[in-house]
């Protein structure tokens, strides 16, 4: 049917109940024939429960501790470009958490819902946005890496910077950081 549902026997299924695979098309009388092996999928409801609902309320409270993060390094850091470096990391997996909640909770009504064999745009989209601030998550990490490699290979000692005398935020001015973003978000992008 066109609304995805399919009727075996007296039973209709929706989309997210069956498989559809093997599918030939028998042209050999005057009428086109299609046949196909569909297979019911019975997902238990545990499994649906844990996967939706205990995932989701999972990376939501990690959501509320990376904000919490998130405002401590911005007080105790963010003068600093490791704090710049470590609050862009933060606000990637809060943005790949995010989505990925979005995702499952929508996923029963909104991201599977397939026409004409594609997904609909916004799953493309939630896909993207997922893996776009995963990536970055592994970029920032291996740049911030390098910054600490490159400030203690030879182990001198440097000046202390206070918040007070450098503002809150400086970390994102600092010279090197355009490097960095470009390396921690662009080749991700």
């Amino acid at each position: 049917y066109d609304n995805d549902y399919i009727k075996i026997g007296q039973s209709y299924f929706d989309h997210a109940e069956y498989c559809v695979g093997n599918v030939r098309v028998d042209s050999s009388n005057s009428s086109s024939r299609h046949t196909a092996f569909v297979k019911y999928c019975e997902y238990l409801w545990r499994d649906t429960v844990v996967m939706i609902y205990v995932t989701s309320t999972l990376c939501i409270i990690s959501n509320i501790f990376l904000l919490a993060l998130f405002a401590y390094v911005v007080v105790e850091n963010g003068h600093k470009i490791f704090g710049a470096m470590t609050l862009s990391i933060i606000l990637n997996l809060f943005v790949c958490y995010l989505s990925t909640t979005v995702a499952k909770l929508t996923a029963s009504t909104q991201h599977t819902s397939i026409k004409a064999g594609e997904p609909k745009s916004s799953c493309i989209a939630g896909a993207f946005v997922i893996q776009f601030s995963y990536l970055s998550v592994v970029f920032w990490l291996n740049a911030m890496c390098f910054d600490v490699w490159s400030n203690f290979h030879s182990m001198r000692v440097r000046e202390q910077l206070s918040a007070q005398q450098y503002g809150k935020l400086n970390g994102f001015k600092h010279p090197k950081f355009k490097w960095y973003a470009l390396f921690g978000w662009g080749i991700p992008l």
